[in-house]
């Protein structure tokens, strides 16, 4: 069955655009909605497996956030993806900690677009272009502000810990059930268990605490898409 993509954007134009190149894939098949309303509703009866929301302004990423919010907080939660021309490093890592699993400027390719989908249907994350994630990442290892405390890295179990870290580098569950040779059901159990234990809304926000943490340092070859490989520290 083909991916079923949700668009969220006020300009018709543009939202056509988009439906026209992502529905150039077989794989893939979009929908549209013109308000958070409409989408939230579209997420409700459609089952969407990935949401991208177009920022026409640089503006409005903040405006996104209230409905990244809601559909991360959805009993299943979606992945949902913010296609922007806002190269603001502190815009997105708000979008992130809303809950967005990806950030993708403007002039990202369809054939670029489409790998995104994929990760993103598949429990991934993407960035596009690279750098952005290195422009957040520098913003991610900031120290913390006194009084300010994460979830501690240490209550994960060494299992959970290998997950997490191949989470960080963007892999999707079969992959990591592939490379710790593990069953695919077990993974979703450590996925789960992770959010849990760090009370991340997903894997995104979980692969930010391990970043913040200190747990992982990025490694300096950077990636197509999802967070940049990365090494324990």
């Amino acid at each position: 069955m083909p991916i079923n993509v949700l668009i969220l954007n006020e300009s018709p134009f543009i939202t056509e655009c988009l439906r026209l190149a992502i529905n150039s894939n077989p794989d893939l098949y979009c929908v549209s909605a013109s308000s958070e309303t409409e989408a939230l509703a579209s997420i409700a009866d459609r089952h969407p497996q990935v949401v991208l929301c177009h920022s026409s302004e640089l503006e409005n990423c903040a405006n996104y956030l209230p409905f990244i919010r809601s559909a991360c907080s959805h009993p299943a939660p979606i992945p949902v993806a913010l296609i922007t021309s806002c190269e603001t490093p502190e815009h997105h890592h708000e979008a992130l900690q809303a809950g967005a699993t990806g950030i993708l400027s403007k002039a990202i390719t369809v054939k670029d677009l489409v790998h995104s989908i994929h990760l993103l249907s598949n429990g991934g994350v993407a960035f596009w272009p690279a750098s952005t994630w290195a422009a957040l990442e520098a913003r991610l290892c900031r120290p913390q502000p006194d009084g300010l405390t994460l979830p501690a890295i240490e209550t994960l179990t060494p299992r959970e810990l290998d997950v997490l870290l191949l989470i960080g580098e963007g892999h999707r569950n079969d992959q990591i059930a592939n490379l710790l040779d593990l069953e695919f059901s077990t993974v979703k159990d450590h996925v789960s268990a992770i959010l849990a234990k760090l009370g991340a809304a997903n894997r995104t926000q979980a692969a930010i605490i391990a970043v913040r943490s200190g747990y992982f340092r990025p490694s300096p070859q950077p990636l197509h898409t999802g967070i940049p490989r990365q090494c324990r520290r």
